[in-house]
């Protein structure tokens, strides 16, 4: 019988602050924080029953919160290793290239929140904001 492993990071590189250039409201451009990989980031999951790995120099924008609830939910808080993880399907998702749909995407984020130490509640609260205002995207089989 298979012994079953529980979610977990296997390997968090460092998360390298930066800046990227995006177009803001009426095209106007605006630098916005982000994050980039130096390394693998890998998270096996429980849930998928499967390893990911977000490789090395995505650039991801932390958990994407509207800027009026940072003093709540700071988008580079304890859960942005997760944040990179779901930004890293919701990327594939808009390729058209994601194995998971939106909602494993966002019980993945869910997942690896707890096992970063974020409490059961902000977790449940962010997947559902996640789920109602993140992007939409269906699993591509290969």
């Amino acid at each position: 019988m298979d012994e079953k492993r529980s979610a977990e990071f296997l390997e968090i590189p460092e998360l390298v602050m930066t800046h990227i250039k995006v177009r803001g409201l009426f095209g106007r451009e605006k630098f916005r924080r982000a994050v980039r990989t130096s390394g693998e980031l890998r998270f096996y999951s429980e849930y998928l029953g499967k390893e990911v790995i977000v490789p090395k120099d995505f650039l991801s924008d932390g958990a994407s919160i509207p800027q009026p609830f940072w003093w709540l939910w700071d988008p580079f808080g304890a859960y942005l290793e997760s944040a990179v993880l779901h930004d890293y399907f919701c990327r594939l998702g808009k390729a058209w290239d994601s194995p998971i749909n939106f909602k494993e995407a966002a019980y993945l984020f869910g997942e690896a929140m707890i096992i970063q130490g974020v409490s059961l509640r902000q977790a449940k609260i962010m997947v559902t904001m996640v789920l109602i205002f993140g992007p939409k995207f269906a699993a591509q089989s290969k």
